[in-house]
């Protein structure tokens, strides 16, 4: 999932910040993966005037979710959703009429805050059918099991043209907080490409790809959406906005949205930090971050201390997958 060797924001720009190099040129592509042709919902996001690819998954007719790192600054009219199993030959075309990061979300603070989320809205409705969604799943049962992650990204370090496929591997959870579960390793993980993408269990979307450590080799986050259901109905309406949305927060145990609460957005709601609880399993003045089942010490686990935030979305490896294939 990360590029470069300098750090740089996530986001819509090939090289982020002074001297940053571009994406692809050291990462590791989704390692271990094989071609999807059967997770439809799962859909490709680009930029055109700059080439950028995302990933996406459509769990409504006219809305798609995905990184906000993916959509954060980028005008809809630059915007396009790709399907099919490959974006140089797509099935489809979508246009966007709307896109927008999740309310509290900054570049600065967003992935480690567990609020690496956003949503496109179609100008039409696609037939395509939209993946179940899953919102209840506890962190017992994400500790220890493994996800399937599905996306677009590079599967080859050396060949930046093979950015643009579908492909899925599935991966072994390694830590479990209330917004980011972490998942993936050197034999399995997301990376270039991927970001925006689904992450299953039991073949419901339980979380969405975000970002990761360099050269993809390490468990790289997933932002929950257990975490967020207040703003998931209100993106099912057609809304960006919700009274209960979180401000970033990168202890493991952070506040998610009260579930329960009217998803009804306001003007300005989105500024407002939940009062929710953590999630189930967490012990009053302890963490509830796990890894491979086993609690870290007695305190907070301070997921994204150690992120790399390098530029998952492809840009150069996108352009270089055009130019060497023409779409049709």
């Amino acid at each position: 999932m990360l590029g470069a060797l300098g750090a740089c924001a996530l986001g819509a720009a090939a090289a982020c910040g002074p001297g940053a190099e571009p994406v692809g040129r050291v990462s590791q592509a989704i390692i271990g993966g094989a071609t999807d042709s059967s997770d439809v919902a799962v859909v490709a996001i680009q930029q055109p005037s700059t080439g950028t690819l995302c990933s996406g998954v459509l769990v409504a007719p006219t809305v798609v979710l995905t990184a906000a790192h993916c959509v954060f600054g980028v005008p809809a009219s630059d915007l396009q959703v790709l399907t099919g199993p490959d974006t140089s030959a797509p099935e489809q075309t979508l246009a966007v009429q709307s896109a927008a990061a999740y309310p509290t979300y900054d570049s600065a603070s967003g992935l480690a805050g567990g609020v690496d989320l956003g949503v496109v809205f179609l100008a039409a409705p696609s037939s395509i059918p939209p993946m179940p969604v899953r919102t209840d799943v506890t962190d017992a049962e994400l500790t220890g099991a493994s996800l399937t992650l599905i996306g677009y990204g590079l599967s080859s370090t050396t060949d930046p043209t093979t950015a643009g496929i579908r492909r899925s591997v599935v991966a072994p959870v390694d830590t479990v907080c209330s917004r980011i579960v972490t998942a993936g390793d050197a034999d399995a993980n997301e990376c270039e490409g991927d970001s925006g993408g689904a992450v299953l269990l039991g073949g419901q979307l339980v979380a969405l790809i975000s970002s990761g450590m360099l050269d993809c080799t390490a468990p790289a986050n997933e932002m929950r959406l257990s975490a967020h259901t207040l703003w998931l109905a209100a993106v099912l309406q057609g809304k960006t906005t919700c009274p209960g949305c979180v401000q970033p927060d990168p202890s493991c145990n952070a506040a998610i949205e009260g579930a329960g609460e009217s998803p009804t957005p306001e003007a300005g709601a989105g500024d407002a930090e939940a009062d929710a609880a953590t999630s189930a399993g967490a012990s009053a003045g302890g963490s509830n971050c796990s890894t491979n089942g086993n609690r870290r010490g007695g305190g907070t686990c301070e997921v994204g201390l150690l992120i790399v935030a390098a530029c998952i979305a492809c840009r150069r490896a996108l352009r270089a997958r055009a130019a060497a294939s023409p779409r049709r």
